[in-house]
């Protein structure tokens, strides 16, 4: 039984991961073992320019797998030209919460003042914008 399990979920995944951009399952990988693709908020990924070089950028909803059974959700950011994600939440701590388990978000396009995209979480009653400060993404509470 368990074989079945398990042979059922390995080709769900790999059914999900297919119809994904070639991009965007790099950016997957690249946030390191353990991680996987979040199921709970659509779209699962994002693009835009984040971090203000007019290249385009990833941000994908990704869950720890490897933190037992209930997997805390986050997101990996792919900059354009960095090898590696930035990987916020998903059992790791991003503005004191190690699971962001925001139920919609979409990318807040870049102005004259604020030159490069940002994205928005929200839950029920709260919302926040992720942006790139030039260093390191940081939060701003839009609502609660």
């Amino acid at each position: 039984m368990r074989t079945g399990a398990l042979i059922i979920t390995i080709c769900l995944s790999s059914a999900v991961a297919a119809g994904l951009p070639d991009d965007v399952l790099t950016c997957l990988k690249s946030a390191g073992a353990g991680y996987s693709l979040g199921r709970h908020v659509d779209p699962p990924f994002l693009r835009g320019d984040f971090d203000g070089d007019r290249k385009p950028d990833i941000a994908v909803l990704i869950a720890n797998s490897s933190s037992g059974s209930r997997s805390p959700q986050g997101v990996a950011i792919c900059l354009s030209g960095t090898p590696a994600a930035f990987v916020l939440g998903a059992g790791s701590t991003f503005h004191y919460m190690k699971d962001l388990d925001f139920t919609s978000w979409h990318v807040a396009r870049g102005t004259q003042r604020f030159r490069r995209d940002a994205f928005v979480l929200e839950w029920e009653s709260a919302s926040g914008l992720v942006y790139w400060n030039g260093k390191r993404f940081v939060w701003r509470q839009l609502g609660d």
